[in-house]
């Protein structure tokens, strides 16, 4: 798969949204090594002044994401945790009769999503963690979503996060004929959404990635208490 970097169409995407004047406050479910999707926001976000929020489920991987971060200055709050807590996340049963159906996912790749399932199950009962729950208790909301983290819980973060969302929702992995997983029902569900806009949707580019606006007559948050909560943190 591509990497995310300045240069390719999604790394120029993320870039060129943060660095809008009225997108001060995002979010980044997926951090992994923060040289790909993170540097690109955090990078159009030091242009315009705002601030990045990113989840990293494996402890090591986002210790090597602020080493490999801290050079730039960045304006960046690394966030250990899934973006869900264990609660959220189905049996495997569950997600097993989903695929069964071939409802979003071929059946074919029933034995790869159970093998990623046991893999990622141990990151959602980890002590001492942060969630999106825990964050929206401060940050009420976002002007830039980007979600590339839980291949099984995807669909629910966009779920706790679509009325918390001003602008712009981005989905990474929406192609499985392309080796996306993450965002292949997100995409669907969304495809007729009344409250979302697609702006762009690169089916065949990468592993698929969709760009959302929130539409005028949806529900937006209003803005007031989140550049309280902005300057509290900036402290």
């Amino acid at each position: 798969m591509d990497s995310i970097k300045l240069g390719t169409l999604l790394g120029d995407k993320l870039y060129k949204l943060a660095k809008e004047e009225d997108v001060k406050i995002c979010l980044e479910v997926g951090t992994a090594d923060g040289k790909s999707s993170s540097y690109c926001i955090a990078k159009g976000l030091k242009e315009s002044g705002g601030l990045l929020f990113t989840f990293e489920a494996d402890l090591d991987i986002m210790k090597k994401a602020i080493n490999n971060l801290k050079q730039y200055n960045f304006p960046v709050f690394f966030l250990h945790g899934s973006a869900l807590p264990l609660g959220y996340l189905k049996d495997w049963e569950q997600y097993a009769q989903e695929i069964n159906t071939s409802k979003y996912l071929p059946s074919t790749l029933l034995p790869e999503m159970e093998r990623r399932y046991n893999g990622q199950k141990q990151y959602y009962s980890q002590k001492n963690a942060s969630s999106l729950i825990d964050l929206c208790n401060y940050i009420t909301f976002f002007d830039l979503v980007f979600l590339d983290g839980g291949t099984f819980t995807s669909y629910d973060e966009m779920l706790f996060l679509q009325n918390k969302i001003t602008k712009y929702l981005i989905l990474d992995d929406t192609n499985p004929e392309n080796g996306g997983r993450k965002n292949v029902k997100t995409r669907i569900e969304l495809l007729n959404s009344e409250n979302w806009d697609v702006l762009e949707d690169h089916y065949e580019n990468r592993t698929g990635w969709m760009l959302l606006k929130r539409r005028i007559n949806g529900h937006p948050v209003k803005k007031k208490s989140g550049k309280k909560d902005t300057a509290r943190l900036k402290k």
